[in-house]
């Protein structure tokens, strides 16, 4: 609704009362929402191009999945620098269940989960030609991944450690910080959207954020990728598997980083829990890292095999 706002009317906001007549949409009484609005604006994008319908977000989350599965492809590649790399990421991230699951629904977590890993194929590839047109879109892509779901502001955290360990001279260089400069400007909405809402209970009845709910969730949380159940095992222990071989540290450093962020956040959250209502969703944002180092550790098993003679 928020986007069908968007797109009618140009305002940011939850219809509270409104009408639909003859095909023209009018609200008469807008309410602020709690909820970021990244995913909102792209959705009335599709709105007004194709015009207000539920299908039309149903279908714009199956393609979201879709580049979600491509950006993984390019991040296994880039980082690892080969290609098989970015294949076998690609097909452990498209064969993750709950990944099927809530590509065919209209939450917010697949776009969040696609356009953080959109700003890591951004910085990689800024890092690897120093083009002054990529750090633009670095820039742009950074502030607009920050705002699909309130802990979309740690990738912040996961793109600084990338640039420190890739190329540490970049934070001394004049351009990235004007861009960085550019990024901050264009997150201020955001922040003074997240300082209005900072009272906001979410549904809980005592702390939204709590070390109380820390030992349930993590008990559940991580059981999850051990059950063999939402999660095949096999992926976790080829996760295993890439985490173990010594070669790719720093490449590991970022990507484990960049899993318990998004993975860890929730341990502390009132609703965190995987098992709580249909908040199994809040899972997929750390599924691209996840496929990651589930793709290196196939990679490690087929360089051990023809090591051995037997590829």
């Amino acid at each position: 609704n928020i986007a069908q706002t968007i797109a009618a009317q140009k305002k940011a906001a939850m219809c509270a009362e409104g009408y639909n007549n003859y095909g023209e949409y009018h609200c008469v009484q807008l309410e602020h929402n709690k909820q970021p609005y990244a995913f909102p604006h792209l959705i009335s994008i599709v709105y007004r191009i194709f015009g207000t319908s539920e299908m039309a977000g149903f279908l714009f989350n199956n393609f979201i999945f879709g580049l979600s599965i491509f950006t993984s492809f390019m991040l296994g590649f880039l980082f690892f620098n080969r290609f098989s790399a970015g294949v076998y990421s690609a097909l452990i991230y498209c064969l993750i269940p709950e990944n099927i699951i809530w590509a065919n629904t209209t939450s917010v977590e697949p776009s969040a989960a696609l356009f953080s890993g959109l700003v890591m194929v951004a910085g990689l590839i800024f890092l690897k030609e120093k083009r002054v047109k990529t750090l633009f879109l670095f820039s742009v892509l950074l502030s607009y991944s920050m705002q699909f779901r309130t802990e979309s502001l740690l990738i912040l955290l996961v793109v600084g450690l990338l640039f420190l360990l890739y190329d540490i001279n970049r934070l001394k260089d004049k351009n990235t910080y004007f861009f960085m400069a550019l990024a901050l400007a264009l997150i201020v909405p955001h922040i003074v959207q997240l300082y209005a809402v900072r009272g906001e209970s979410l549904g809980s009845s005592g702390p939204r954020m709590s070390l109380v709910y820390f030992f349930n969730n993590f008990k559940v949380n991580s059981l999850f990728y051990l059950e063999n159940i939402k999660i095949p095992l096999l992926y976790t222990l080829l996760l295993g598997v890439g985490i173990a071989f010594k070669q790719n540290l720093k490449e590991k450093l970022i990507l484990i980083t960049w899993f318990l962020l998004f993975w860890g956040i929730f341990l502390f959250f009132y609703a965190g829990s995987y098992k709580f209502g249909q908040d199994i969703r809040f899972s997929l944002v750390s599924y691209m890292p996840f496929a990651l180092l589930a793709g290196l550790g196939i990679v490690r098993l087929e360089d051990l095999f023809e090591a051995k003679g037997l590829g």
